[in-house]
Formats: structure tokens, C-alpha cells, sequence
């Protein structure tokens, strides 16, 4: 993980957000990690083994990759529960959140999208 911030473009020179977004990042592990172990203490091997995967693309569609509004709304508790989407919207606030500036662009670029750092 430090790596992976590191080479997004995110320097160390604030050390409280490289921080944040380690114990962030190890708490959604942690999350997806409890999940699977519920999934495998409440149901036998054998269904587990298929219900474990499913849930997984499920908290992945309707928590992550689609809009709160968009879901159906039998699927949308999924949206509320999802580990996916706390654990992404955490790592996006520990980089992007507590009044970051905004972000280099080259002078050479005609459009920049990223400049801002606000992402709600």
C-alpha cells in the first residue's frame, strides 16, 4: 500500500495523510477479511464456498460501481453495508479531505480534470 500511494502521485511529505491512508487501508482489509469469515462460520463449506464470491461481486456492483440512485430498490441495502464502498470512500477522504490544496497541473495541458481535490 505504501507503494501504491506513493506512486499515484501522492508525496510523503504529509506524513499524517500517508498515515491515515495505511490504517485506512488495513481496516477495509480487515472488513472484506470479517466478511469472509462470516460467510464461512454461518453456512456449510459447500454453500460457502459459492454464497462467499457472490456476495463479494454484489457489495462490489451495488456498493462501489453504481450511484445510490441507480440501484434497485430491492438491492439497495447492499449499498448501506457495503464494505467496499466505506472502504473506498475512507482512503478518498484520507487523501483528498482536511482542506487539501489544489493539485499541480502542467502548464503544457489545455484541460485539467483532477485539479481540484473535492470529490463530493
Amino acid at each position: 500500500m505504501a507503494i501504491s500511494y506513493y506512486l499515484t502521485g501522492n508525496f510523503i511529505a504529509d506524513m499524517y495523510r500517508f498515515y491515515y491512508f495505511l490504517i485506512l487501508g488495513s481496516l477495509a482489509t480487515l472488513a472484506a477479511q470479517a466478511w469472509g469469515f462470516f460467510v464461512g462460520a454461518t453456512m456449510p463449506m459447500k454453500i460457502a464456498v459459492f454464497i462467499g464470491p457472490i456476495l463479494a461481486v454484489l457489495f462490489s456492483v451495488f456498493g462501489f460501481c453504481t450511484r445510490y440512485i441507480d440501484i434497485t430498490i430491492m438491492f439497495r441495502w447492499m449499498w448501506h453495508i457495503s464494505y467496499f464502498r466505506s472502504g473506498f470512500h475512507a482512503i478518498l477522504n484520507s487523501v483528498y479531505g482536511d482542506n487539501r490544496p489544489f493539485l499541480d497541473c502542467p502548464e503544457s495541458a489545455i484541460y485539467c480534470h483532477f485539479k481540484s481535490p473535492r470529490f463530493s
